[in-house]
């Protein structure tokens, strides 16, 4: 009988001691010196999966895509995550809605010559319902394609090496994909783009992936050049670049921004490349010059702390953006990015008769 109480003893403790090794925050590990934001494990050759709920209205997908093109990314997946915008009252955006754009991108780059881009998956379409338990694993999972992928990649990635995923729409994706497989928050490190504010929509997946995961984000204190300063986008600079599909759309979209920034009744922001700061990051740390750790206080609150505190995510508080500007250009104009043996016929006269000539 005692053996039997010392083994129930000692089950009881394991798995109390495995809950609270699961509900352990996962902060990356990083250094911010001369050579700008460093964060530990993070480089080019990171496997990348790239998250979104609207493909036209960007342009960093394009810019991740290129790098993928000449070999300097390796995108193992593109994920469309349901615009949970008025979820309260049954949502305005359905997810095929965001899938049509995403398809529509994929053909331009592919069309253009860009190779080695992923067909896009269907991510999660609905907000999670929050446990009445309050506690996370108590969450009922959302299946999805794209959280299946996440999963398949990040187990084959390390926590020295892990799986980076760019979200430029809710986290509901990431948040499932842990869910399923809660082992996966040591193996990637999850780059978020306005967190509490449109994309940020479901605040319990943004608590789930900020209080278990390694989060990165973008866009809380800091947003894209507005005027009267320059667009990291400018439009006479689209004239180096080759004429094709992609650098047209491209130019479409910085257009649209420049145009509605500076008309004369109800000025809108700029919204520059859009969800893709993080993407510069990873290929040029001089790119973010000032973060700041964060702890997560509640559903869904923040506060600052200092260096040396414990903190859930690290938040960005100044960018450089005519480094990201120099690269975008550079990049987008190197020949190598447009394999000659693109499935798409040349562009012809009358297709680009629109581009530059606003």
């Amino acid at each position: 009988m005692r053996d039997m109480k010392s083994r129930s003893l000692f089950f009881l403790l394991i798995c109390n001691l495995s809950l609270a090794l699961t509900v352990l925050a996962v902060p990356v590990k990083y250094r911010l010196d001369d050579t700008g934001l460093v964060i530990e494990g993070v480089g080019e050759d990171n496997p990348i999966i790239y998250d979104n709920d609207w493909f036209n209205d960007t342009t960093d997908h394009f810019y991740l895509w290129a790098k993928t093109s000449i070999g300097q990314a390796k995108v193992r997946g593109v994920i469309v995550t349901r615009d949970m915008w008025d979820w309260q009252k049954g949502y305005l955006y359905k997810l095929q809605q965001g899938m049509e754009t995403a398809r529509k991108a994929v053909g331009i780059a592919r069309r253009s010559g860009l190779k080695n881009i992923p067909n896009p998956l269907s991510g999660c379409d609905s907000v999670f319902d929050q446990p009445t338990s309050g506690k996370i694993e108590d969450t009922k999972a959302i299946t999805s394609k794209g959280s299946e992928l996440i999963v398949a990649e990040a187990r084959k990635a390390s926590p020295e090496k892990p799986l980076l995923v760019f979200v430029g729409g809710p986290l509901n994706t990431v948040a499932n994909a842990y869910l399923m497989d809660n082992s996966i928050a040591e193996r990637m490190i999850v780059f978020m783009t306005d967190l509490r504010g449109y994309n940020g929509k479901d605040k319990w997946a943004n608590y789930i992936v900020a209080k278990r995961c390694r989060l990165v984000n973008y866009g809380a204190h800091i947003w894209w050049p507005q005027r009267p300063q320059a667009p990291v986008m400018p439009l006479e600079r689209f004239g180096e670049l080759p004429k094709n599909k992609l650098t047209k759309e491209m130019y479409r979209i910085a257009k649209m921004f420049w145009d509605r920034s500076t008309r004369k009744d109800n000025p809108v922001r700029d919204d520059g490349f859009g969800d893709g700061s993080p993407i510069f990051l990873v290929f040029d740390p001089k790119t973010w010059t000032q973060v700041r750790p964060q702890q997560v206080t509640g559903v869904f609150d923040l506060k600052d702390v200092s260096a040396g505190e414990n903190f859930d995510l690290l938040d960005a508080r100044d960018c450089k953006y005519s480094r990201m500007t120099k690269d975008f250009f550079t990049t987008m104009k190197n020949p190598q990015v447009y394999s000659k043996h693109s499935s798409d016929h040349p562009e012809s006269d009358s297709d680009t008769t629109a581009f530059l000539s606003d």
